[in-house]
């Protein structure tokens, strides 16, 4: 099994969130279909092990798509699951072989940034 993490803080001030997707930018496509589960937010990179991975606290959120490389893959997040202010945490993860190869912040394609967690708000 494959799993990789992401998080992020949602600032003071926004507004209720009425869309949530997490944009993913493709160093190296593949058929492989990673699922998007809701993880614990409350841990730290720099501890993170197999063993000590956060707890998912939800089912699949969303599976994203295959893709090919160099491109942004981009999933909605079902309704509720951003509301608004706070940290937010996500594991990507599938038991394929071949892995969704993305762009990482220790190895960033060109400059493109690695994830992004795009809201929308009135």
């Amino acid at each position: 099994q494959i799993e990789s993490l992401l998080r992020f803080r949602v600032p003071a001030g926004t507004g209720p969130v009425t869309r949530a997707r997490l944009r993913l930018y493709v160093v190296r496509g593949t058929p492989a279909r990673p699922q998007v589960f809701a993880t614990v937010p409350t841990w730290q990179e720099s501890q993170v092990t197999w063993n000590t991975r956060p707890a998912r606290t939800s089912g699949v959120l969303a599976t994203l798509a295959p893709s090919t490389t160099g491109i942004w893959l981009e999933v909605d997040l079902p309704a509720g699951v951003v509301s608004g202010p706070g940290v937010y945490s996500f594991a990507l993860a599938t038991n394929q072989a071949e892995a969704l190869w993305l762009s990482s912040r220790e190895k960033g394609a060109g400059g493109v940034r690695p994830a992004e967690l795009v809201l929308e708000v009135p």
